[in-house]
């Protein structure tokens, strides 16, 4: 089985002063979120979980769920974000359909939820510094991720710790990404396009904006000044319909990624004219992320296959394979099932031509 390096630990190795997070109130040096990973780890086997175990993570910030999820990738633990817009007792339902044994919440949590309630506070270290080795299997599995349900039930999909780090590693080979940069978490990190902006940016040393939710995305631009961006097109819409965008005499974006949903012709063409990078993307949770990029602005296309994927069209229909090819899915005796041809594809249920 291949072994990885966590990027956490190769980047505050490689790049101890530079910023991995840059918040509204702080700055966090890859030196700082190391030790908060460290930290982290040692508390999650203070509390008993070890490898194999499934936790779901639900109202916390950014900061620290990546901490947490990165110390549970490191000691095989299983993550659930759970989808925040959800009402409760949908959630409380994803998390015994998802077999997790543990909700570690930042917001207040009925007492009909099916398994144990901790804070993030409560994931420390009482003193002791872990002395976890780094090292995470790549097909050990790490993320579970609740599909849209837009083709169908929505269904909980099971994500290796080398599906994402592969994903990552490609994008970087079709779009440039380097430690200096600074891509803004505009996703939330309950979708894979969101986990997929925070592995980009570990595995290239670069920083995370993270956004102040009282504030636009253009407001949020001008505090961060951003190089790249992640967006599906009804925040792209937005953007447009902001005033203040007008304003704006330089870009300080290279790219501005679109991706989740069709992307209309017209406000494509706005876009456009206006001078944004766009770059289109395909992508699916099953797949980690993006399959295909534009690696040229401006083109109203989904671009090329980016490295460690494969696609191919049949009949109309979109098929995917490759090392970012998910585990597959939960089923509700919290086994693993994932559906592929005797060739390895895997149907995503899109069209495409």
């Amino acid at each position: 089985m291949t072994a990885l390096l966590c990027p956490v630990f190769s980047a505050a190795r490689e790049y101890p002063q530079l910023t991995a997070f840059l918040c509204p109130d702080q700055d966090i040096t890859y030196s700082e979120l190391e030790t908060r990973v460290r930290d982290a780890c040692r508390g999650l086997v203070y509390l008993g979980l070890n490898a194999g175990t499934r936790i779901a993570v639900l109202g916390l910030d950014p900061i620290s769920l990546v901490v947490i999820s990165f110390a549970a990738f490191r000691l095989g633990i299983l993550v659930f974000p759970l989808p925040q817009r959800d009402p409760q007792p949908a959630q409380f339902e994803l998390i015994s359909q998802a077999g997790c044994q543990l909700l570690i919440s930042d917001q207040v949590v009925g007492l009909d939820c099916p398994v144990p309630v901790i804070r993030s506070t409560d994931v420390h270290s009482h003193g002791l510094l872990a002395s976890v080795e780094p090292v995470v299997v790549c097909d050990q599995h790490a993320l579970i991720i609740a599909t849209s349900g837009s083709n169908g039930p929505r269904k909980l999909a099971v994500l290796s710790f080398g599906n994402l780090y592969y994903s990552a590693l490609g994008m970087g080979e079709s779009i440039p990404l380097k430690p200096g940069d600074n891509w803004m978490l505009s996703v939330p990190l309950w979708h894979v396009s969101g986990w997929g902006v925070v592995m980009r940016c570990f595995v290239a040393g670069a920083t995370i904006s993270v956004m102040n939710p009282n504030q636009t995305l253009l407001e949020n631009e001008f505090r961060t000044q951003s190089t790249h961006l992640s967006l599906v097109p009804t925040q792209l819409y937005r953007l447009m319909e902001d005033p203040a965008l007008h304003l704006v005499t330089h870009w300080p974006w290279r790219m501005i990624m679109i991706s989740g949903a069709e992307l209309p012709d017209a406000l494509w063409k706005r876009a456009i004219i206006a001078g944004l990078p766009l770059h289109q993307a395909y992508g699916l949770t099953e797949m980690g992320s993006a399959v295909t990029i534009q690696t040229q602005s401006g083109q109203p296309d989904c671009g090329k296959i980016a490295p460690f994927r494969e696609l191919k069209i049949e009949d109309g229909k979109i098929y995917v394979k490759g090392r970012t090819l998910f585990q597959g899915y939960l089923t509700e005796n919290n086994l693993i099932s994932l559906s592929i041809t005797p060739d390895g594809w895997f149907d995503t249920g899109d069209l495409g031509n």
